[in-house]
């Protein structure tokens, strides 16, 4: 906060004072015509009200001014936690830009088909059962953001196992000849 007179002067001395939305206040003395104020602010505009304390030259003053901050960056990443024959289980992680996990919004699982899945973010973590079919597939995750965070992607590759068979024989006999019936299961 540059902090100046009438006359365009810098002044040097008082404190300026920050209001947050919350009532909560920040302050910093001035010198050389500069405060500097760090404040925690929300992505999105933040209404704050900066006040000057005056001194024995200058007299107090105050402004409404907002402070616009942008959403938080992201980053996805998709690990595969089970696999079975026609699904797998992945777990999606979302962090911002200083590795914190993202609290909330969504994410959408895209399978092969073009079918989209959807599941809640909680505490950066959202775990998705998706149905595939055999072999290798690849899914693309998105993190889709929300007020305050910037959308990212992943992508992983599944390899989904063949069923398992089993076959139940039957065989009938006779002197002549015989009739196996085999039914194979999975």
């Amino acid at each position: 906060v540059s902090v100046t007179d009438e006359l365009g002067r810098s002044v040097d001395g008082g404190t300026v004072t920050v209001v947050l939305p919350n009532g909560t206040s920040v302050s910093a003395d001035v010198e050389d015509g500069v405060a500097t104020v760090v404040v925690p602010v929300n992505p999105g505009d933040n209404p704050v009200t900066v006040s000057y304390s005056g001194d024995d030259n200058n007299k107090p003053s105050s402004e409404d001014v907002v402070v616009s901050a942008p959403k938080h960056n992201t980053t996805t990443s998709v690990k595969v936690v089970d696999v079975t024959p026609n699904n797998a289980t992945v777990r999606v992680n979302v962090t911002d830009e200083l590795g914190r996990p993202v609290v909330s919004g969504t994410v959408t699982v895209v399978l092969p088909n073009g079918t989209k899945i959807n599941a809640n973010v909680k505490n950066g973590v959202a775990t998705v059962t998706v149905p595939l079919d055999t072999g290798v597939n690849n899914l693309v995750v998105k993190y889709n953001g929300n007020k305050d965070y910037n959308p990212s992607n992943a992508t992983a590759k599944v390899n989904v196992p063949k069923h398992d068979t089993g076959l139940d024989i039957d065989v009938d006999s006779t002197p002549d000849n015989a009739t196996i019936t085999v039914s194979v299961t999975d």
